[in-house]
């Protein structure tokens, strides 16, 4: 059997949170039928690959993602990529043994799946500026400080890679 591949459509760079990722399955030979292959998505809580093709099992861990066929293509939109839509996405055919839309598979021997492609999401939220020694030291936009007086501030984030923090003052 033929063995699909996945790649990405129209992507350069870094794939930054809140931008809309297109991911194809294809034959090498054209016009190949794809309406027999669905997208999987590796699942790390449930140790398992699960398709993105039933909108009734298990959707709700994937929003924005949409699955459609047209014109002989076979494609992935996720509009507003998170860090969650991070991770291993393939093609299989369903008429594999134990692919049937909405089954979770994980058969690594799959002549009929693609190699895994991973999407590498790239984020930067939840900055915090805290006063140091404080049980609620959040900062606002300002903090105003008698001449003289010590004053220690901590920054903290949660992002895709360690950020690089920089102080000033104005």
């Amino acid at each position: 059997p033929e063995i699909p591949t996945v790649r990405l459509i129209d992507q350069e760079g870094p794939m930054l949170e809140g931008s809309y990722v297109t991911l194809e399955c294809l034959m090498d030979e054209d016009g190949a039928d794809m309406s027999r292959f669905t997208f999987q998505k590796y699942s790390r809580w449930l140790h398992s690959w699960v398709s993105l093709d039933d909108p009734d099992r298990l959707r709700c861990w994937f929003f924005d993602v949409n699955v459609t066929r047209a014109d002989g293509r076979l494609l992935l939109a996720i509009g507003a990529l998170q860090s969650w839509h991070a991770g291993a996405y393939r093609c299989v055919a369903t008429d594999a043994p134990g692919n049937a839309p909405g089954n979770a598979t994980d058969a690594p021997g799959n002549a009929t799946a693609s190699a895994e492609i991973s999407l590498r999401v790239e984020y930067l939220h939840s900055v915090l500026v805290t006063r140091a020694h404080t049980w609620c030291g959040t900062v606002g936009d300002s903090l105003a400080v008698m001449e003289g007086e010590d004053l220690e501030l901590q920054c903290s984030a949660a992002a895709s890679q360690p950020p690089e923090y920089e102080w000033s003052r104005q």
